[in-house]
């Protein structure tokens, strides 16, 4: 029988192989095992699959999260998960980025999924709606309050329209 032994447990190829061989049978003893014998192969990196957590999300302008994930085995790894480049509402592919699980792994990214931006919330506080004298609409004067939430120096325009619940004479009225 024969057996070998790789010089270390690294990947790498050409690796120097020591063979080591046994003899057994009856007329074993008459003979002496081949020694000092050497080959070279390879050691090649194994595959681990990087899984993708469904469902990650930020609100536009926020942060990114730190991208959550399985692996298909249990190996020492560093570095995050990254992302397709992009700041604006809409879905992005996840990337390797700097995960890393050292030279004897290769990591492999498997998601059915994307990374997704969504649109933020922006809040109005103090608008108000002006008196009117009747006329048979419903249609009302408002005036825009302090709008909030807006990112940066991003441009937006809000415009507020409204309405009286009904166009029939009255105080305290409802207007949307």
């Amino acid at each position: 029988t024969v057996t070998g032994a790789f010089d270390t447990a690294a990947v790498g190829t050409g690796k120097t192989v020591t063979l080591s061989y046994a003899l057994t049978g009856a007329a074993a003893g008459n003979y002496l095992a081949p020694v000092n014998v050497t080959t070279t192969a390879a050691i090649l990196a194994k595959e681990i699959t990087v899984t993708v957590t469904a469902g990650q999300t930020k609100v536009y302008g926020e942060a990114d999260p730190a991208f959550a994930y399985t692996l298909s085995e249990t190996v020492a790894v560093t570095g995050a998960l990254a992302r397709a480049n992009g700041a604006t509402v809409g879905a992005y592919a996840y990337e390797l980025g700097t995960l890393s699980a050292g030279s004897n792994y290769t990591l492999t990214l498997h998601t059915t999924d994307s990374f997704a931006i969504t649109a933020k919330q922006l809040t109005v506080t103090g608008t108000t709606a002006a008196d009117k004298t009747y006329d048979g609409t419903t249609a009302a004067a408002v005036t825009l309050g302090t709008v909030a939430g807006i990112v940066g120096t991003d441009v937006v325009t809000v415009t507020v329209t409204g309405a009286f619940d009904t166009a029939a004479v009255g105080t305290g009225k409802t207007v949307t």
